[in-house]
């Protein structure tokens, strides 16, 4: 354990224990997966580019958060304003980030689409155009496997109701 590993298993082990352990380190993995990648999208005019990992995150992520009312914003967009392949560009995104540009892409717009869903006068089908999807029922239905409420059930949760 004090070189660094993350569980240690005597023989005879209990094969339940394994499961449980295993899907714990796994929950944790991506519990920091997660916390990394909201901590990028909330400010990216806070990074410090200390790193060439850094800069390529802050960049690739300010060209998707200028393009997000752009429903046709590709992949292929993107590489080419980072001056990179769309392989490369995936490869990246994937080593740094563990998942693929698209999700990447829909994680930002359903990020942005949560905050504009707590402006006051913001339809929700206004809300599904301005962070570029083409359809607002394909956006209640992203929004609703991420988040697992619907846009309106959202909005309804966290704004005061008015009397």
């Amino acid at each position: 354990m004090q070189a660094g590993a993350d569980l240690y298993l005597t023989k005879p082990f209990n094969p339940a224990f394994l499961l449980e352990s295993l899907r714990t380190l796994l929950r944790n993995r991506d519990q920091q997966r997660e916390h990394f990648r909201r901590e990028l999208s909330v400010d990216t005019a806070t990074v410090a580019p200390q790193r060439v990992d850094q800069k390529f995150l802050a960049d690739l992520t300010a060209i998707i958060e200028a393009n997000l009312d752009r429903s046709s914003l590709s992949v292929d967009d993107i590489a080419r304003s980072l001056g990179v392949s769309q392989m490369q560009l995936y490869r990246k995104v994937k080593a740094l980030l563990g998942t693929g540009v698209i999700d990447y892409i829909q994680s930002l717009r359903l990020t942005k689409a949560r905050l504009l869903l707590l402006q006051e006068g913001n339809a929700i089908a206004q809300v599904a155009y301005q962070t570029g999807f083409s359809s607002p029922s394909y956006f209640a239905t992203l929004f609703k496997s991420k988040y697992q409420v619907s846009p309106s059930e959202y909005r309804a949760l966290h704004t005061p109701s008015q009397q």
